[in-house]
């Protein structure tokens, strides 16, 4: 449903999957979404109308990760099957599959430059794909759960993980090291996002707190609280001045970062909330949900 922040309500409906939606990410000029369902698919959106442009099957079980290559070409999933796939982003037509996964690859994400492709898995690693023909470069260890989440630095140089060993983990790709281990939370930890300009890092999970830490020396800089129940996503927005989150209390809350508080709470329906991303111009936010729903809210972020 296409929804106006300013007066809730809805405006239009954007429909196609049976099942919980677990994944949304905005192609890199703001006029795609890509989602990934529970119903074994993925689908591009083109938000302005809400039409469903492409219905991506071939996975055969949940899809967790979607994300766009920098130029928007590539799109990439990752589901419960244990494979990630490679897809035209314009045409929806497959382009690749990557089996090297013993199970569900969680997250996917492109380096800035588009020379590597990330993802993590539930046996505790990270792995570094070469994007120009998806061989596996090197695989980076230390996790000892679930990674569920990678994000990487602007300059393409570092690439940050948050698991449910409770840490956040800093990894410089090209020396293929361990730079820094966050003890960042007290349970485990479901989301981290790094600031667009490359100096935080937000995460969240169960304790649901949102905190807030210094990218170069692992300092916390901030703890921002409200949910009710466990935190699924975080996102910033474009100018890092807000951070977005998503809960199982079916809340989506926007904080402003520069002032250390909450500036709205947006509902959900009546399921949790799983995904949110800020659109590349700040003026959108798309959330998923286990209701099923896709919902863009006209918001500035």
């Amino acid at each position: 449903i296409l929804w106006d922040a300013r007066t809730g309500a809805a405006l239009r409906r954007l429909s196609g999957h049976s099942r919980a939606v677990w994944s949304v990410t905005w192609r890199p000029d703001g006029r795609r979404l890509a989602t990934g369902s529970d119903d074994a698919t993925a689908a591009i959106w083109d938000p302005a109308d809400g039409r469903q442009l492409h219905r991506l099957t071939g996975h055969t079980a949940g899809v967790w990760a979607t994300g766009w290559s920098p130029d928007g070409r590539i799109l990439v999933t990752g589901a419960s099957d244990a494979l990630v796939r490679l897809w035209d982003g314009e045409s929806g037509a497959a382009v690749g599959v990557i089996d090297a996964h013993p199970s569900l690859a969680k997250d996917a994400r492109f380096s800035p430059d588009g020379r590597w492709l990330a993802t993590c898995c539930d046996d505790h690693l990270v792995r570094i794909f070469d994007a120009s023909d998806w061989k596996l470069v090197c695989e980076l260890r230390g996790h000892t759960h679930h990674v569920n989440t990678v994000d990487w630095t602007p300059d393409s140089r570092f690439l940050v993980s948050a698991s449910h060993d409770r840490t956040v983990r800093v990894w410089d790709v090209l020396g293929r090291r361990l730079v820094r281990v966050i003890a960042a939370h007290e349970d485990d930890i479901d989301a981290a996002s790094v600031s667009p300009d490359g100096l935080r890092i937000a995460s969240a999970g169960h304790d649901r707190d949102l905190r807030v830490w210094d990218l170069a020396t692992g300092e916390r800089i901030a703890s921002l609280g409200g949910h009710t129940d466990e935190i699924e996503w975080v996102s910033w927005s474009p100018d890092g001045r807000r951070l977005a989150t998503t809960s199982i209390d079916a809340r989506v809350r926007i904080y402003d970062f520069a002032k250390r508080e909450l500036e709205r709470s947006l509902p959900g329906r009546n399921r949790s909330v799983s995904r949110v991303r800020v659109a590349p111009g700040g003026q959108r936010i798309a959330i998923a949900g286990a209701d099923r729903s896709l919902r863009v809210l006209d918001a500035s972020c």
